[in-house]
């Protein structure tokens, strides 16, 4: 499938520790006008990675400490790892790995006298922000275009950041009994231009639309922001997505992204961003740290309970399995 809703993936204790780790380790707090009508977005972010000690330098100027307890730590990486397998069975692979994840908060009231579609159509070029409908591996273009109401073009390119990220995931953290919680739901645009031979097409490189967007918003698939639900979708241009705005509360959340090398084999420079993530990760991957991705597990080492120590010799497996699979499949990377 190219996308997935599981349920129940987390507890209601999971949820509340993971919610409880971010508000003690908040290390970015920006409100932002993004335009003339004063739609505030309040956005708080920890990287996944750093609250388990993976990133950052203690030497840095702008360095903060982690406040995370031994058994919260316990609870991502179980979650990581428990997530992985869960992402390979969804997308029937063994070579996708966790590429960036953050825990977030949102509040972003909207204005009195501001349309959902109005709201949307100001926010939509915000990708980075989530609210507005986009691709996460495809660019809509200048802001300036009215692409909901006019046709438009949805251009997946390698300049575009993280075009390496394959598959996304969003996972919801908000406890199902949190009524100040009001908005907030995610949206996935049901394409109904999509055939059979496009549903299957994972490496869609241009989205041509002869309607605008807003034709398009009229089919969708929304998704409570409630505690365990899991949303799981290729990163192209099947899956146009964003958030409806929040009236009140706070919306917790984790998104995750995931790259397949077997989808980036075709591209030098993805492929080489892929092998640089795993470069990065490997020295905590393994054992009770960060999920290996099944199909090279067999070159972390006999010990498969600890960490990968030789990870210039697992990168060499990786790329070597790779190169192979590649020239069986004719799809031999360009150099």
């Amino acid at each position: 499938p190219y996308r997935s809703l599981k349920t129940n993936f987390l507890s209601r204790e999971e949820c509340a520790a993971i919610r409880g780790l971010l508000d003690r380790n908040i290390v970015h707090d920006e409100g932002t006008d993004f335009n003339e009508s004063s739609l505030n977005m309040e956005f708080q972010s920890v990287s996944t990675f750093k609250l388990l000690g993976l990133e950052g330098d203690s030497e840095d100027e702008d360095y903060v400490d982690i406040d995370i307890e031994e058994e919260d730590g316990e609870i991502l990486l179980e979650m990581l790892n428990r997530l992985q397998a869960v992402v390979e069975e969804t997308f029937n692979t063994s070579t996708i790995m966790i590429e960036h994840s953050d825990v977030t908060r949102r509040s972003s009231p909207v204005p009195s006298g501001v349309g959902i579609l109005r709201y949307l159509e100001q926010l939509h070029y915000l990708s980075t922000g989530g609210h507005g409908v986009h691709s996460d591996r495809c660019w809509f273009g200048s802001s300036e275009e009215d692409i909901f109401l006019d046709g438009f073009e949805c251009v997946q390119t390698t300049e575009h950041c993280c075009a390496h990220r394959t598959h996304s995931v969003l996972l919801y953290l908000n406890d199902p009994d949190d009524d100040t919680l009001k908005g907030g739901d995610f949206y996935i645009v049901d394409r109904q231009d999509l055939d059979q031979e496009s549903v299957e097409d994972s490496n869609e490189q241009i989205f041509t639309s002869e309607v605008g967007l807003a034709e398009h918003m009229r089919h969708t698939l929304r998704v409570k922001p409630s505690c365990g639900n899991l949303m799981l979708f290729a990163s192209d241009t099947r899956n146009l997505h964003g958030t409806y705005p929040i009236e009140s509360g706070v919306r917790y959340a984790m998104p995750m992204w995931f790259s397949d090398f077997s989808l980036l084999g075709v591209n030098e420079r993805l492929f080489d961003e892929y092998l640089d993530r795993v470069w990065k990760l490997c020295p905590f991957m393994g054992g009770d740290g960060l999920p290996i991705p099944t199909k090279f597990k067999e070159y972390a080492g006999e010990d498969s309970d600890v960490y990968i120590e030789d990870c210039e010799t697992f990168i060499e497996q990786v790329e070597n399995f790779a190169e192979a699979s590649m020239k069986r499949n004719g799809k031999l990377r360009p150099k």
